[in-house]
């Protein structure tokens, strides 16, 4: 599920932080260009669950803000290129199920 609006992410990361009836095997946020710091709640939340985030470089990011809110203040598995995170997320849902 990708959830693109704030509405949207708040609803998912409600169901993240208070447990869901379905196991959460793994949690992946990626946080891409924006201009508010709202992906920092829901990084915060995946990362307490024990997912990992990816966050886009900020100098690659048309709109910085989110990005460096993120790194400030969360722990991101990588920070790179929009157009890298793609290869990485690819590569890491190709480990699903693998222990």
């Amino acid at each position: 599920m990708i959830a693109q609006h704030s509405e949207e992410s708040a609803k998912l990361m409600d169901v993240l932080k208070q447990g869901s009836p379905l196991k959460i095997v793994r949690a992946i946020g990626v946080v891409l260009s924006g201009t508010m710091a709202d992906g920092m709640r829901g990084a915060q939340i995946i990362h307490d669950v024990g997912g990992k985030t990816i966050v886009q470089d900020p100098s690659d990011a048309q709109f910085p803000d989110m990005p460096q809110h993120v790194i400030r203040r969360d722990h991101p598995a990588l920070i790179e290129a929009a157009d890298e995170l793609g290869n990485w997320l690819s590569d890491e849902i190709g480990t699903l199920g693998k222990p």
